[in-house]
């Protein structure tokens, strides 16, 4: 009886990814995350050189199609994307700057804006990560790093636009 216990959840844990995987609507399991910047150049230099993320791609979206899409009214646009890895699914993150856009203050706190606000970043060591926040005299915000649990720490800043920055990983 043992022996068929065994068995039985070996081949649920073999086959269970691709059973909950038939019962979504979605062909991949990662997500790309858009955030529409005010200075492009700047919110790439923060991504790739302060939080290591890996450039993939970039393109324009002229007028006709920004209408059509529903993206904007018309207003043409610039992408530039991130992966987080080198791995074929990575999960992306795009930068969208537009020429005409809005202005409004930074954002304090999570709570003075709506909709995305921050973004969590899971890594492996938040030394070199901290080392180039530093070298970049980017604010740490609360009284971060905090330790949250064994050898975890959190760690808060804000991209160039106001979006805040979960770190959560060891020391070292």
């Amino acid at each position: 009886m043992k022996k068929i216990l065994q068995v039985s959840l070996f081949v649920f844990f073999l086959f269970a990814p691709y059973a909950v995987k038939s019962q979504t609507p979605y062909a991949e399991a990662g997500i790309s995350l858009g955030i529409v910047v005010k200075d492009l150049p700047a919110s790439i230099q923060f991504y790739e050189e302060v939080l290591g993320l890996i450039p993939s791609r970039s393109f324009k979206v002229q007028e006709d199609m920004a209408q059509r899409t529903g993206l904007s009214n018309g207003v043409p646009f610039e992408v530039f994307a991130f992966n987080l890895t080198e791995a074929p699914d990575a999960p992306e993150l795009k930068l969208m700057t537009f020429s005409e856009m809005g202005d409004h203050a930074l954002p304090k706190h999570i709570q003075d804006e709506r909709g995305v606000q921050y973004l969590t970043f899971q890594v492996r060591t938040l030394k070199p990560i901290l080392e180039r926040i530093k070298a970049n005299k980017i604010p740490l915000l609360g009284q971060t790093p905090i330790n949250t649990s064994g050898d975890r720490y959190f760690v808060l800043v804000q991209d160039p636009d106001g979006t805040f920055i979960e770190l959560i990983g060891t020391m070292e």
